[in-house]
């Protein structure tokens, strides 16, 4: 008898992965295979578009070793009124020392007005002012950039432990700065460029949450307007979402991160996941009802489009695979895992659509087919046969037409710049 147990409850790891499950199987051997289930790991580092061991980086790893270079988090406070006051200075002052003690902040590394001369505690008299500013005015570190020239802007400069720490720092601050009652109607500001690359990727990742249901929404108004069949059109979309779901489920499990260029996946794949569908289905369409049997019309629209599809599908996979020949890690994976979402959708064309066309009965069948609004009478098929009556009867028109359009075009190639 072998039993399964589960020898753990859900818990989060320390390095963000989440072990959902362990599971194993005891033996006389003493076999027990450990089976881990890993949440979706976030990357928006911009420096992980390069390989670690690429010389650039390492190049930058080296100087910044060299010179105690940290990355870095910048907090301003602004008040137009001007901020050489008493209260902004003590203010300032205390919520620079409760910085330096917060998880994730090189303590000697905060720069600030008060690196210039100690600043006395608790309530700061005129003279202590004077002092400060000009302290921080015969610094020439200092000067113009702890406190700026007009005097309605402080400054602190936070090194952080890792550009990871910049997110929770940033957090900690803001809250630091809102439990400071002293600051008046001064404004405070945070910045750096961890948090522009975090702010960056944060939104790219928004944006493609939002607009690949949107791509899907599209699709699904498209298909059901021109097939004005719900259930048909439902059984595409599910080739197209399982596909979708397999392969980032697929990038996930194998341990990859969700880089930014790994989100755009979806939006990729979607159409290119259904277009095979649409050439079943239409072929279905046109040649049911001559046949007027599901099982009939399916072996002649396969027989007829299986190898085309196929082909259309394998040089589509080997066009993106080929981004795995490319020196930047995530444009790697981008490639490979669209390929593989691709052939997904290719195997659920053949094996899963037709199989969920038969479950469909006769009698619906045809009583969409008998409602259908006869093609010639639809716009976008009228249209394209014009285009196709306007191309037979004008070739060379067409052809000449295109090829000025070519020549039109090398003005604007040749002023591309690349950022």
């Amino acid at each position: 008898n072998v039993s399964v147990g589960i020898l753990s409850p859900a818990t989060w790891a320390e390095d963000g992965t989440w072990e959902k499950l362990v599971l194993a199987r005891k033996d006389p051997l003493e076999w027990r295979p450990r089976i881990k289930v890993t949440g979706a790991k976030t990357d928006t580092d911009p420096e992980n578009m390069l390989p670690s061991a690429d010389p650039v980086r390492e190049l930058n790893r080296s100087m910044r070793e060299d010179f105690g270079a940290r990355e870095m988090v910048m907090l301003g406070i602004v008040d137009e009124r001007g901020v050489l006051t008493p209260n902004t200075l003590a203010a300032a002052a205390r919520v620079t020392d409760d910085i330096k003690v917060l998880d994730g902040v090189v303590p000697e590394g905060v720069v600030s007005f008060a690196s210039a001369t100690n600043v006395p505690p608790g309530r700061l008299s005129r003279r202590d002012v004077d002092a400060i500013t000009g302290a921080v005015n015969d610094n020439a570190l200092l000067a113009g950039r702890a406190v700026s020239p007009d005097e309605t802007g402080l400054a602190v400069f936070i090194p952080l432990e890792s550009k990871s720490a910049a997110n929770g720092v940033a957090s900690d601050i803001e809250g630091l700065m809102e439990k400071e009652g002293d600051l008046g109607k001064a404004q405070y500001y945070l910045a750096g460029l961890p948090l522009a690359e975090e702010a960056f990727g944060r939104d790219m990742f928004i944006q493609m949450a939002l607009l690949a249901p949107l791509a899907g929404l599209l699709i699904f108004v498209l298909m059901l307007y021109l097939f004005r069949k719900l259930t048909l059109v439902v059984g595409a979309m599910i080739i197209a979402m399982l596909s979708v779901i397999w392969t980032m489920g697929l990038l996930i499990g194998a341990g990859f991160s969700l880089h930014i260029m790994s989100s755009m996946i979806p939006i990729f794949l979607m159409p290119i996941a259904i277009l095979d569908s649409v050439h079943i289905l239409s072929e279905f369409f046109d040649r049911y009802p001559h046949y007027r049997d599901t099982r009939k019309t399916l072996r002649a629209v396969y027989k007829e489009l299986f190898r085309p599809i196929t082909y259309t599908s394998l040089t589509t996979t080997v066009a993106f695979a080929s981004l795995a020949l490319a020196p930047i890690p995530p444009v790697q994976v981008f490639g490979v895992f669209v390929a593989i979402g691709v052939a997904i959708a290719w195997a659920l064309t053949m094996l899963f659509l037709p199989a969920f066309v038969v479950l469909l009965s006769e009698e619906s069948l045809q009583r969409v087919l008998a409602t259908r609004v006869e093609s010639r009478s639809r716009v976008l098929v009228r249209g394209v046969q014009g285009v196709g009556r306007l191309t037979a009867r004008r070739p060379l028109v067409i052809a000449a037409a295109f090829a000025l359009l070519v020549v039109a075009a090398i003005p604007g190639v040749t002023r591309i710049s690349v950022n």
